[in-house]
Protein backbone atom coordinates (compact mmCIF):
# COMPACT_ATOMS: atom_id res chain seq x y z
CA UNK A 1 0.00 0.00 0.00
CA UNK A 2 1.39 3.31 -0.74
CA UNK A 3 1.88 6.21 1.72
CA UNK A 4 -0.62 8.90 1.64
CA UNK A 5 0.73 11.91 -0.44
CA UNK A 6 -1.88 14.34 0.14
CA UNK A 7 -1.46 18.07 0.49
CA UNK A 8 -2.77 18.36 3.54
CA UNK A 9 -0.21 16.30 5.32
CA UNK A 10 2.64 17.80 6.97
CA UNK A 11 6.27 17.90 5.63
CA UNK A 12 8.60 15.22 7.51
CA UNK A 13 11.00 16.83 9.74
CA UNK A 14 14.85 16.61 8.49
CA UNK A 15 16.21 17.04 11.67
CA UNK A 16 18.63 14.39 12.98
CA UNK A 17 17.78 12.02 15.27
CA UNK A 18 19.86 10.14 18.20
CA UNK A 19 17.42 7.35 18.30
CA UNK A 20 17.61 6.53 14.67
CA UNK A 21 20.81 5.32 12.65
CA UNK A 22 18.88 7.75 9.85
CA UNK A 23 16.93 11.13 9.51
CA UNK A 24 13.54 11.59 10.66
CA UNK A 25 12.12 11.09 7.02
CA UNK A 26 13.02 7.66 7.34
CA UNK A 27 12.10 7.05 11.39
CA UNK A 28 9.12 5.23 10.55
CA UNK A 29 11.32 2.53 8.49
CA UNK A 30 14.09 2.19 11.20
CA UNK A 31 11.01 2.46 14.34
CA UNK A 32 9.27 -0.85 12.61
CA UNK A 33 12.93 -2.60 12.93
CA UNK A 34 13.39 -1.28 16.47
CA UNK A 35 10.08 -2.61 17.36
CA UNK A 36 10.92 -6.25 16.08
CA UNK A 37 14.35 -6.54 18.24
CA UNK A 38 14.70 -7.79 21.35
CA UNK A 39 14.93 -4.77 23.07
CA UNK A 40 11.76 -3.23 21.04
CA UNK A 41 9.81 -6.07 22.99
CA UNK A 42 11.21 -5.40 25.90
CA UNK A 43 10.18 -1.62 25.87
CA UNK A 44 7.41 -1.70 23.04
CA UNK A 45 6.92 1.74 21.92
CA UNK A 46 9.96 3.94 23.39
CA UNK A 47 11.81 4.55 20.16
CA UNK A 48 8.26 5.50 18.57
CA UNK A 49 7.89 7.41 21.64
CA UNK A 50 11.50 9.56 21.30
CA UNK A 51 10.63 9.95 17.96
CA UNK A 52 7.22 11.47 18.15
CA UNK A 53 9.14 13.77 20.92
CA UNK A 54 12.27 15.04 18.32
CA UNK A 55 9.08 15.75 15.86
CA UNK A 56 7.48 18.35 18.23
CA UNK A 57 11.03 19.57 19.08
CA UNK A 58 11.77 20.01 15.82
CA UNK A 59 8.29 21.95 15.26
CA UNK A 60 9.14 24.01 18.06
CA UNK A 61 12.65 24.70 16.46
CA UNK A 62 10.56 26.14 13.28
CA UNK A 63 8.35 28.03 15.45
CA UNK A 64 10.92 29.74 17.24
CA UNK A 65 12.59 30.71 13.90
CA UNK A 66 15.28 27.77 13.46
CA UNK A 67 16.46 27.60 9.47
CA UNK A 68 18.01 24.43 8.33
CA UNK A 69 21.17 25.57 7.89
CA UNK A 70 21.79 28.46 10.16
CA UNK A 71 24.69 28.46 12.88
CA UNK A 72 23.43 30.76 15.18
CA UNK A 73 20.31 31.56 16.68
CA UNK A 74 19.11 35.09 18.19
CA UNK A 75 18.63 35.22 21.84
CA UNK A 76 17.40 37.89 23.54
CA UNK A 77 19.04 39.25 26.79
CA UNK A 78 16.44 37.88 28.69
CA UNK A 79 17.11 34.83 27.79
CA UNK A 80 21.06 35.20 28.45
CA UNK A 81 20.30 36.16 32.04
CA UNK A 82 18.32 32.66 32.19
CA UNK A 83 21.14 30.81 30.82
CA UNK A 84 23.84 32.41 33.41
CA UNK A 85 21.50 31.63 35.95
CA UNK A 86 20.59 28.15 34.89
CA UNK A 87 24.80 27.86 34.61
CA UNK A 88 25.04 28.89 38.02
CA UNK A 89 22.46 26.51 39.58
CA UNK A 90 24.18 24.05 37.61
CA UNK A 91 27.20 24.25 39.45
CA UNK A 92 25.68 24.01 42.21
CA UNK A 93 24.30 20.85 41.87
CA UNK A 94 27.83 19.68 40.30
CA UNK A 95 28.89 20.17 43.77
CA UNK A 96 25.87 18.24 45.46
CA UNK A 97 26.45 15.48 43.28
CA UNK A 98 30.16 15.26 44.19
CA UNK A 99 29.92 15.35 47.87
CA UNK A 100 27.79 12.99 48.65
CA UNK A 101 24.45 15.20 49.06
CA UNK A 102 22.17 12.84 46.85
CA UNK A 103 22.89 10.12 49.47
CA UNK A 104 22.21 12.45 52.31
CA UNK A 105 19.23 13.49 50.93
CA UNK A 106 17.85 10.07 50.47
CA UNK A 107 18.63 9.12 53.98
CA UNK A 108 17.33 12.10 55.44
CA UNK A 109 14.09 11.91 53.03
CA UNK A 110 14.49 14.92 51.57
CA UNK A 111 12.62 13.57 48.22
CA UNK A 112 12.14 16.58 46.35
CA UNK A 113 15.33 17.71 46.45
CA UNK A 114 16.44 14.65 45.30
CA UNK A 115 14.57 14.57 42.52
CA UNK A 116 15.19 17.71 41.25
CA UNK A 117 19.06 17.46 42.03
CA UNK A 118 19.02 14.17 39.99
CA UNK A 119 16.79 15.42 37.09
CA UNK A 120 19.15 18.68 36.76
CA UNK A 121 22.16 16.54 36.37
CA UNK A 122 20.71 14.51 33.66
CA UNK A 123 19.29 17.42 32.18
CA UNK A 124 22.86 18.88 32.14
CA UNK A 125 24.15 15.73 30.04
CA UNK A 126 21.20 15.73 28.19
CA UNK A 127 22.50 19.09 27.06
CA UNK A 128 26.33 19.04 26.71
CA UNK A 129 26.92 20.60 29.98
CA UNK A 130 27.98 17.68 31.89
CA UNK A 131 30.14 14.63 30.63
CA UNK A 132 29.56 10.91 30.31
CA UNK A 133 32.21 10.30 33.39
CA UNK A 134 30.52 13.30 35.92
CA UNK A 135 27.20 11.99 34.85
CA UNK A 136 28.77 8.27 36.25
CA UNK A 137 30.75 9.60 39.19
CA UNK A 138 27.92 11.71 40.53
CA UNK A 139 26.13 8.15 41.35
CA UNK A 140 28.59 6.62 42.46
CA UNK A 141 27.83 7.69 46.07
CA UNK A 142 24.62 5.28 45.81
CA UNK A 143 27.11 2.02 45.03
CA UNK A 144 27.11 0.93 48.55
CA UNK A 145 23.68 0.87 49.76
CA UNK A 146 21.96 -0.56 52.93
CA UNK A 147 18.24 -2.18 53.32
CA UNK A 148 17.25 1.10 55.14
CA UNK A 149 18.17 2.73 51.82
CA UNK A 150 16.94 0.69 49.87
CA UNK A 151 13.46 0.97 51.43
CA UNK A 152 13.75 4.77 51.11
CA UNK A 153 14.48 4.11 47.22
CA UNK A 154 10.75 3.29 47.17
CA UNK A 155 9.46 5.89 48.97
CA UNK A 156 11.36 8.25 46.52
CA UNK A 157 9.63 6.17 43.66
CA UNK A 158 6.15 6.89 45.47
CA UNK A 159 6.80 10.46 45.45
CA UNK A 160 7.78 10.61 41.89
CA UNK A 161 6.49 7.67 39.83
CA UNK A 162 7.89 9.04 36.68
CA UNK A 163 11.57 9.32 38.38
CA UNK A 164 14.44 8.12 35.93
CA UNK A 165 17.11 8.35 38.69
CA UNK A 166 15.19 6.21 41.54
CA UNK A 167 15.17 3.05 38.79
CA UNK A 168 18.91 3.97 37.11
CA UNK A 169 19.61 3.62 41.22
CA UNK A 170 17.70 0.57 42.00
CA UNK A 171 18.96 -0.94 39.09
CA UNK A 172 22.68 -0.80 39.80
CA UNK A 173 22.11 -1.84 43.39
CA UNK A 174 21.13 -4.92 41.93
CA UNK A 175 23.35 -5.42 39.51
CA UNK A 176 26.54 -4.67 42.00
CA UNK A 177 24.84 -6.70 44.30
CA UNK A 178 24.69 -9.65 41.38
CA UNK A 179 28.79 -9.06 40.65
CA UNK A 180 29.34 -9.24 44.72
CA UNK A 181 26.94 -12.87 44.23
CA UNK A 182 28.77 -14.25 41.94
CA UNK A 183 32.53 -13.29 43.55
CA UNK A 184 36.01 -13.16 41.47
CA UNK A 185 36.63 -16.61 41.26
CA UNK A 186 36.83 -19.10 38.38
CA UNK A 187 33.16 -20.79 37.77
CA UNK A 188 34.78 -24.03 38.74
CA UNK A 189 35.50 -22.59 42.26
CA UNK A 190 31.83 -20.95 42.62
CA UNK A 191 28.92 -22.50 44.41
CA UNK A 192 26.21 -22.85 42.19
CA UNK A 193 23.92 -20.64 44.70
CA UNK A 194 26.14 -17.72 43.93
CA UNK A 195 25.32 -18.07 40.09
CA UNK A 196 21.52 -18.60 41.11
CA UNK A 197 22.27 -15.13 43.48
CA UNK A 198 23.67 -12.92 40.29
CA UNK A 199 21.35 -14.36 38.11
CA UNK A 200 18.15 -13.33 39.98
CA UNK A 201 20.03 -10.02 41.29
CA UNK A 202 20.59 -9.35 37.61
CA UNK A 203 16.97 -9.75 36.51
CA UNK A 204 15.87 -7.30 38.99
CA UNK A 205 18.35 -4.83 38.05
CA UNK A 206 17.21 -5.60 33.99
CA UNK A 207 13.72 -4.76 34.83
CA UNK A 208 14.70 -1.24 36.79
CA UNK A 209 16.87 -0.13 34.03
CA UNK A 210 14.13 -1.13 31.56
CA UNK A 211 11.69 0.39 33.17
CA UNK A 212 13.99 3.62 33.09
CA UNK A 213 14.20 4.02 29.36
CA UNK A 214 11.17 6.02 28.34
CA UNK A 215 11.80 8.42 31.44
CA UNK A 216 14.05 10.40 30.04
CA UNK A 217 15.62 11.74 26.62
CA UNK A 218 19.06 9.82 27.00
CA UNK A 219 19.04 7.06 29.26
CA UNK A 220 22.90 6.58 28.79
CA UNK A 221 24.23 5.21 32.14
CA UNK A 222 21.18 2.71 32.26
CA UNK A 223 22.43 1.71 28.35
CA UNK A 224 25.67 1.74 29.97
CA UNK A 225 24.84 -0.84 32.42
CA UNK A 226 22.89 -3.03 30.72
CA UNK A 227 25.32 -3.83 28.55
CA UNK A 228 27.28 -6.04 31.25
CA UNK A 229 24.01 -7.65 32.14
CA UNK A 230 23.70 -8.91 28.84
CA UNK A 231 26.64 -11.35 29.45
CA UNK A 232 27.57 -13.69 26.06
CA UNK A 233 24.65 -12.37 24.39
CA UNK A 234 25.98 -10.52 21.58
CA UNK A 235 23.40 -9.58 19.51
CA UNK A 236 21.56 -7.46 22.18
CA UNK A 237 24.88 -6.27 23.52
CA UNK A 238 25.34 -4.52 20.03
CA UNK A 239 22.04 -3.09 19.84
CA UNK A 240 22.51 -1.54 22.97
CA UNK A 241 25.97 -0.35 22.22
CA UNK A 242 24.68 1.55 18.91
CA UNK A 243 21.68 3.08 20.97
CA UNK A 244 24.43 4.71 23.29
CA UNK A 245 26.10 5.33 20.22
CA UNK A 246 23.30 7.52 18.59
CA UNK A 247 22.80 9.02 21.90
CA UNK A 248 26.65 10.51 22.89
CA UNK A 249 28.61 9.91 19.22
CA UNK A 250 31.98 11.06 21.23
CA UNK A 251 30.90 8.04 24.37
CA UNK A 252 34.05 6.70 25.96
CA UNK A 253 32.43 4.53 28.47
CA UNK A 254 29.97 2.39 25.85
CA UNK A 255 33.08 2.08 23.94
CA UNK A 256 35.80 0.74 26.44
CA UNK A 257 33.28 -1.41 28.00
CA UNK A 258 32.06 -3.35 24.47
CA UNK A 259 35.15 -3.54 23.14
CA UNK A 260 36.48 -5.39 26.77
CA UNK A 261 33.48 -8.37 25.50
CA UNK A 262 34.90 -8.31 22.26
CA UNK A 263 38.02 -10.36 23.81
CA UNK A 264 39.54 -13.79 22.69
CA UNK A 265 38.12 -14.48 26.73
CA UNK A 266 34.60 -13.41 25.65
CA UNK A 267 34.48 -15.68 22.64
CA UNK A 268 35.61 -13.03 20.26
CA UNK A 269 38.81 -11.79 18.13
CA UNK A 270 41.53 -9.00 17.96
CA UNK A 271 40.77 -8.94 14.69
CA UNK A 272 37.19 -8.21 15.76
CA UNK A 273 38.58 -5.63 17.96
CA UNK A 274 40.31 -3.77 15.35
CA UNK A 275 37.27 -3.20 13.40
CA UNK A 276 35.23 -2.47 16.11
CA UNK A 277 37.81 0.36 16.37
CA UNK A 278 37.69 1.56 12.94
CA UNK A 279 33.92 1.32 13.53
CA UNK A 280 34.25 3.36 16.64
CA UNK A 281 36.41 6.43 14.27
CA UNK A 282 33.47 6.37 11.57
CA UNK A 283 30.90 6.82 14.15
CA UNK A 284 31.57 9.90 16.22
CA UNK A 285 35.08 8.65 18.59
CA UNK A 286 37.56 10.88 19.56
CA UNK A 287 40.69 10.81 19.28
CA UNK A 288 41.63 10.47 23.03
CA UNK A 289 38.70 7.96 22.70
CA UNK A 290 40.37 5.68 19.94
CA UNK A 291 43.64 5.49 21.91
CA UNK A 292 41.77 4.59 25.03
CA UNK A 293 40.25 1.48 22.99
CA UNK A 294 43.55 0.61 21.23
CA UNK A 295 45.19 0.39 24.97
CA UNK A 296 42.47 -2.05 25.77
CA UNK A 297 43.02 -4.20 23.28
CA UNK A 298 46.62 -4.28 23.26
CA UNK A 299 46.50 -4.68 27.32
CA UNK A 300 44.71 -8.12 26.82
CA UNK A 301 47.16 -8.88 23.43
CA UNK A 302 49.75 -8.91 26.69
CA UNK A 303 47.97 -11.09 28.82
CA UNK A 304 47.15 -13.64 26.14
CA UNK A 305 51.05 -13.45 25.79
CA UNK A 306 51.81 -13.83 29.40
CA UNK A 307 49.60 -16.95 29.29
CA UNK A 308 51.49 -18.53 26.42
CA UNK A 309 55.06 -17.92 27.89
CA UNK A 310 55.77 -15.35 25.86
CA UNK A 311 57.36 -12.83 27.93
CA UNK A 312 58.78 -10.95 25.00
CA UNK A 313 55.67 -10.19 23.36
CA UNK A 314 53.88 -9.76 26.51
CA UNK A 315 56.89 -7.07 27.48
CA UNK A 316 55.92 -5.76 24.16
CA UNK A 317 51.95 -5.13 24.52
CA UNK A 318 52.14 -4.23 27.96
CA UNK A 319 54.20 -1.66 26.90
CA UNK A 320 52.12 -0.43 24.02
CA UNK A 321 49.42 -0.37 26.23
CA UNK A 322 50.87 1.74 28.94
CA UNK A 323 52.28 4.23 26.54
CA UNK A 324 48.82 4.83 24.90
CA UNK A 325 46.50 4.87 28.17
CA UNK A 326 49.71 7.50 29.38
CA UNK A 327 48.92 9.73 26.07
CA UNK A 328 45.06 9.41 27.05
CA UNK A 329 45.73 11.15 30.15
CA UNK A 330 43.24 9.86 32.16
CA UNK A 331 41.33 6.93 30.64
CA UNK A 332 37.16 6.89 31.51
CA UNK A 333 37.37 3.25 32.05
CA UNK A 334 40.12 3.39 35.03
CA UNK A 335 43.69 1.87 35.20
CA UNK A 336 44.42 -1.08 32.59
CA UNK A 337 42.87 -4.41 33.95
CA UNK A 338 46.24 -6.11 32.79
CA UNK A 339 49.07 -3.89 32.14
CA UNK A 340 48.97 -1.90 34.93
CA UNK A 341 49.59 -4.34 37.38
CA UNK A 342 52.37 -5.70 35.25
CA UNK A 343 53.86 -2.29 35.39
CA UNK A 344 54.50 -3.03 39.23
CA UNK A 345 57.02 -5.58 38.38
CA UNK A 346 54.56 -8.22 39.58
CA UNK A 347 55.90 -11.75 38.07
CA UNK A 348 51.92 -12.75 37.65
CA UNK A 349 49.93 -9.77 36.81
CA UNK A 350 46.85 -11.61 35.86
CA UNK A 351 46.79 -13.29 39.04
CA UNK A 352 47.11 -10.31 40.94
CA UNK A 353 44.39 -8.41 39.03
CA UNK A 354 41.62 -11.44 39.53
CA UNK A 355 42.64 -11.25 43.23
CA UNK A 356 41.92 -7.41 43.34
CA UNK A 357 39.03 -7.56 41.35
CA UNK A 358 39.80 -5.67 38.28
Amino acid sequence: MQPNRSSTAPTPSRWSCWACSAPTTSGRTQLASAERSRYGRRWPGIRKLLWVRHRLQGQRRVAMGYREGSQKVPVGQFARLVLLFLALVASGFSRAADNGEFLRQLRLNDFKSLEAGTRSLQRQFESGRVSETDLRDAYRQFYDLNGADLRKLDRWQDAFPKSYAVHLVRGTFYARRGAAARGTKWASETPPENFLGMRLDNEQALAEFTASLPLTQKPFLSVFQMMTLEGVNRPPRKELMEFGTRMLPTNRLIRGRYILFLTPRWGGSYEEMRAFIDYARRTGATPKGILELQSLMFDDMGDTAFLRGDKAAADRYFHKALQLHEAVGGAAMGPLPFATCYNREVTKPRELCHKTGR
